[in-house]
């Protein structure tokens, strides 16, 4: 070795840090963690996280070694979660650390269940939010981005615009919130994501005026189109101005198309003057 002698050395496996190899057996052991969750899954013997109707059902997250696996929180699933760790630990020679391992709960589970999880697992209690790879993941509805993502995404598209020398980002002359204003105002024209994002979360309606516009599809009263609060009756593309006489709102159709305890609201919706076009508010 080395153009010396040296004695006998002992055998062993395995690859060592930097050998290029390394990434590519990383990947298949976590395949085999993959396809050991998805066989338990599908032979019913650990329980899916309820997720939203016509969502892509997910069972984990995996990023090199850190891994966030959803389950229903039922003790037969976290058992079952527990042996298949277990397993994978014992082909891989891979350990979990359960000191940084967390177990993040719905807020309506009961606590004597928790503590009984938590005890199971030996894991510590996490608590929303929680970041995976930068992203927050909240518990609930997402009704709006987080301003952090935001913010991570405004950071992300400057770089871009700048460029890099050397792997490092280049000086940012101007602030993002400057470049995202238009060309006439010395931006560049690309839209800052909260404008976009609370324009996309407006509430348009129409104004009536002469009713050239659909009775029950279209937005125009109050609690959004007919269509979706009231049964159809009639015809489906009907447009508003047909409910109007020449003195008023033909009040006995009405009744007859959204009820007798809804005409009234009708009536206030319609209410203000009728000419010109319709305008989208």
């Amino acid at each position: 070795m080395n153009g010396t002698t040296k004695g006998f050395f002992p055998g062993g496996r395995g690859i060592r840090q930097g050998n290029p190899l390394s990434p590519y057996m990383f990947i298949i052991q976590q395949e085999i963690l993959t396809r050991m969750i998805h066989c338990s899954v599908a032979e019913h013997r650990f329980g899916q996280f309820q997720q939203g109707r016509g969502t892509s059902i997910i069972y984990h997250l995996m990023y090199a070694d850190d891994v966030v696996i959803f389950s229903n929180g039922s003790q037969r699933s976290v058992r079952e979660l527990l042996s298949i760790l277990g397993q994978y630990e014992r082909w891989s020679g891979q350990a979990i650390n359960k000191h940084k391992s967390a177990m993040f709960c719905s807020n309506k589970i009961f606590h004597s269940r928790k503590r009984r999880l938590l005890r199971t697992t030996s894991f510590v209690e996490g608590h929303f939010a929680l970041k995976y790879l930068g992203v927050p993941i909240i518990l609930g509805r997402l009704k709006q981005i987080p301003q952090v993502v935001i913010n991570k995404i405004h950071q992300m598209m400057s770089s871009f615009f700048w460029g890099e020398l050397n792997g490092k980002d280049k000086k940012k002359w101007v602030a993002w919130k400057h470049m995202g204003m238009p060309v006439a105002e010395g931006g560049i024209g690309v839209r800052l994501l909260h404008e976009v994002q609370t324009v996309l979360h407006m509430s348009y309606k129409w104004r009536v005026k002469e009713g050239d516009i659909y009775f029950w599809y279209d937005k125009w009263w109050d609690n959004g189109p007919l269509i979706n609060e009231l049964p159809l009756v009639g015809q489906p593309l009907m447009k508003i101005k047909e409910c109007r006489l020449s003195d008023g709102w033909d009040v006995n159709l009405l009744e007859n198309l959204v009820g007798l305890e809804n005409v009234d609201d009708i009536l206030v919706s319609l209410s203000g003057p009728n000419s010109g076009k319709d305008v989208l508010v």
